[in-house]
């Protein structure tokens, strides 16, 4: 509980942080601080361990308690959010949101940056690999509502 509180913590810092920049800050600047925070998850942590956990499926009682501490800073991100996106339904803009969760937790675990399909990928700058996600998330975000 104290490891996804801290970090937790970290995301309604960098949220307030864009929440109050003037000029106010776009997707791509939201995105990026999102990102910041939940793809810096140091490898061999608790909150790297927590968040293969997420992935593959938490127990009860580890989901309940993300879903719980999590509420604030996503209901924080989905009000920035809508203001920028006004074209997305709430139901449409919170399924989004939590794919964007669950693509940075991917990222940080790794699977964005290995290179399965293309062993040639493999000499990718950790750097390259974080503008890519950050673009592909964005797009996500960003697309046209679904019919």
């Amino acid at each position: 509980e104290r490891a996804v509180t801290e970090q937790v913590h970290e995301a309604l810092q960098a949220i307030d942080a864009v929440s109050n920049a003037q000029p106010s800050a776009s997707v791509d600047e939201i995105v990026r601080a999102w990102m910041h925070v939940n793809a810096g998850i140091a490898p061999n942590t608790v909150m790297s361990r927590i968040a293969a956990r997420i992935l593959v499926g938490p127990p009860a009682e580890l989901g309940e308690l993300v879903e719980r501490v999590i509420a604030e800073p996503r209901a924080r991100l989905l009000r920035l959010l809508s203001d920028r996106l006004p074209q997305l339904s709430a139901d449409e803009l919170g399924f989004r949101a939590d794919m964007t969760l669950l693509a940075l937790l991917i990222y940080n675990r790794g699977g964005l940056r290995r290179a399965p399909f293309d062993e040639g990928r493999s000499d990718t700058s950790d750097d390259t690999f974080a503008r890519w996600a950050l673009a592909f998330i964005v797009g996500g975000l960003t697309a046209a509502p679904s019919r």
